[in-house]
This record gives structure tokens, C-alpha cells and sequence, in this order.
């Protein structure tokens, strides 16, 4: 079956996370992930990325996105990372055509040679003793039980997420932590709320780092086994730190 699409082109609200930014470029969704090289996002059904910032007067207002949907059912191609691909170079074909026309300077949203398709997130069982693949990071407390999972990004740390979830209620309904590296997104974000968010600089690059719930969603009867979101933040950031070799400021 052939792949239909169809384009817009929005303003972005003011959103509270880097989640949320993610949430309205391409869709909330378990299975969203990074597009690799460009600060945008990828789920099943929507591609989305952030134009060059000068793009933004000729397009839709101060935070404008560039944005794909794919009208057709494509399950299977999306789990062997063809419609990924696709998705990715529809964007990336759009997005140079807007540049020429509006005479944008910087990058166009595109995959690089090489980077390969976004991976599918699945969710998996949370190991104890390293939480979303990070050393150190610990946000359950000691009195926790089992019974949770995760769905955790791979790559480095440029759009990195996890979720934390619990096996046997709604597996979005406890805390999603992001690390970004994007600096059109640490542009954005980094003035959010300081409880929970805090900027690192890792090998000369800012990181931001953040914590944060699902809104609009219940609290599973397990979120009182999850630390206090300053611990979550402080632990998250130490993690961050030795794997990046970054520090605060």
C-alpha cells in the first residue's frame, strides 16, 4: 500500500516540558522517538520537527512547526523502520523546499547520512539497579515492590527520554524523564519550572534535564513508590553527569 500524507504547519503553544513540546510536534504516543539529528519526533502515525529559527517569521509565529501525518494503516512497515524512513524523508523534502522559498538560513530538518530510522520503543521490565539504562539513577524507593517497566530511548543523550510506568495499571500514568541537548528546544525550556528542570553543560553542551508527570491522567496506586520529583531531579541529573561528564551550570 502506498504511503499518503499530509503536511502542516503550526505554531507550537508554550508548553511546560520538552515532553509536552514532544506531545504537540508528532502526537502523544508510547512509541514516539527522535528523529535522529534533527529536533523533532516520530510515532506511527505523525513526523514532526522544529524549522530553522529564522524560518519563523515567514511561517506560523514564534515557535512554528513543520508536521506530517500519515492517513493510511501502516503497522507492519512501522515496526521493520520503513515508514519511519519515509516519514523521515517526506520531512526532510518538505522542510528544504520551505527553506528555498522563504531563503532560511541553517540546517533543514533531515536525517543525516547513516544516522538509520528512529527505533520503535517497546516496553520492558525496569531493571532495579540500572533505571532507564543509567548508572546510578535510582527514583523508586527502597520500600518499592516489582512490578514496573520502562520504555526507554537508546543513543546518546542529544533527545532522550524514559517512561516509568507501572506493569499492572495504565503504563503512562506514573513519570516520563527527558535529557536534551537540542539548542533550539534548551532555548525554549530551560526557563521552565526549576523544580523540575535543571541545565547541565556536558562536553561544552547544554543539557537540560527535566522530570515530569502525565497530565490529565490519574495517579496509579504505585506513584507513592516513586521518590519526590526534587529527588527524581537531583538523582537523574547525578546519572546524567557521570555518563556525560557534565556538571551543573
Amino acid at each position: 500500500m502506498d504511503d499518503e500524507f499530509t503536511l502542516t504547519i503550526e505554531s507550537l503553544r508554550s508548553a511546560g516540558s520538552v515532553r509536552g513540546t514532544a506531545d504537540e510536534v508528532a502526537a502523544e504516543s508510547p512509541v514516539r522517538a527522535p528523529i535522529p539529528g534533527v529536533p523533532g519526533w516520530v510515532n506511527r502515525t505523525y513526523a514532526g520537527a522544529l524549522p530553522p529559527a529564522d524560518c519563523a517569521d515567514a511561517l506560523a509565529g514564534p515557535t512554528p512547526c513543520l508536521r506530517i501525518q500519515v492517513t493510511n494503516d501502516q503497522e507492519d512497515t512501522w515496526r521493520n523502520g520503513a515508514l519511519q524512513q519515509r516519514m523521515s524523508a517526506v520531512l526532510t523534502t518538505a522542510a528544504d523546499r520551505l527553506t528555498e522559498t522563504h531563503g532560511c538560513s541553517g540546517p533543514a530538518p533531515g536525517t543525516p547520512p547513516g544516522a538509520g530510522a528512529p527505533t520503535l520503543l517497546e516496553h520492558e521490565e525496569l531493571d532495579p539497579a540500572r533505571v532507564c539504562g543509567l548508572e546510578g539513577f535510582a527514583p523508586l524507593r527502597a520500600s518499592a515492590d516489582g512490578g514496573f517497566r520502562q520504555a526507554v530511548t537508546g543513543g546518546d543523550l542529544r533527545l532522550w527520554s524514559c517512561v516509568l510506568a507501572a506493569s499492572d495499571e495504565d503504563r503512562h500514568s506514573l513519570v516520563h524523564v527527558t535529557v536534551t541537548q537540542e539548542p533550539a528546544l534548551v532555548a525554549v525550556h530551560r526557563a521552565d519550572d526549576q523544580g523540575r528542570s535543571t541545565l547541565l553543560t556536558c562536553a561544552g553542551r547544554p543539557t537540560l534535564v527535566q522530570v515530569g508527570h502525565f497530565s490529565g491522567r490519574k495517579e496509579g496506586r504505585r506513584r507513592d513508590a516513586l521518590r519526590p520529583d526534587a529527588d527524581l531531579l537531583a538523582g537523574l541529573a547525578d546519572a546524567v553527569a557521570g555518563r556525560a561528564g557534565g556538571e551543573r551550570g
